[in-house]
């Protein structure tokens, strides 16, 4: 919370969470980026996507977005028993 009042917006809260575990409505991922109202995770579940670059194969999954209300710190338990 110290960290919304000093920023001046809620969702500064999941600042100390950056590339920690957390949960969304879509499952859990890994904190990436926190603005004004919204957060990107990257979903652990997601399918990822291959494009072809040169003569090289890229993978990469998608980082998805949620607004930060939805966004909250992973659970303490299942964080230890991972």
């Amino acid at each position: 919370m110290m960290s919304a009042h000093r920023f001046g917006h809620r969702s500064a809260a999941l600042y100390p969470y950056l590339e920690q575990e957390v949960d969304t409505p879509r499952g859990p991922g890994v904190l990436l980026q926190v603005l004004a109202g919204e957060a990107h995770v990257l979903l652990y579940r997601t399918r990822e996507k291959e494009h072809g670059i040169g003569s090289r194969t890229v993978r990469f999954r998608p980082v998805t977005s949620f607004p930060a209300a939805e966004v909250r710190p992973a659970n303490e338990a299942r964080r230890r028993s991972a």
